[in-house]
């Protein structure tokens, strides 16, 4: 689900909360593809419809941030 809201001149988009599949998906195109190959593990991956590959690296991010992604994976 894909929702565009105007506020002011800036266009924001929101495609909702991560689902556990997405993570795993994110997961193994890590794995596959590697760091920074976000567009690959996005063509084939299962993501919901409107995540982009900035999604995918911005979410990369905050998991190793958080701890829930070990970067020898």
């Amino acid at each position: 689900l894909t929702i565009l809201s105007m506020k002011g001149s800036k266009v924001r988009r929101s495609v909702g909360q991560w689902q556990e599949y997405e993570i795993e998906q994110l997961r193994q195109g890590v794995t596959a593809f590697g760091v920074g190959q976000w567009s690959q593990i996005l063509k084939h991956g299962r993501f919901l419809p409107g995540r982009t590959s900035v999604d995918l690296k911005d979410k990369y991010r905050n998991m190793i941030r958080r701890g829930l992604f070990n970067i020898q994976e």
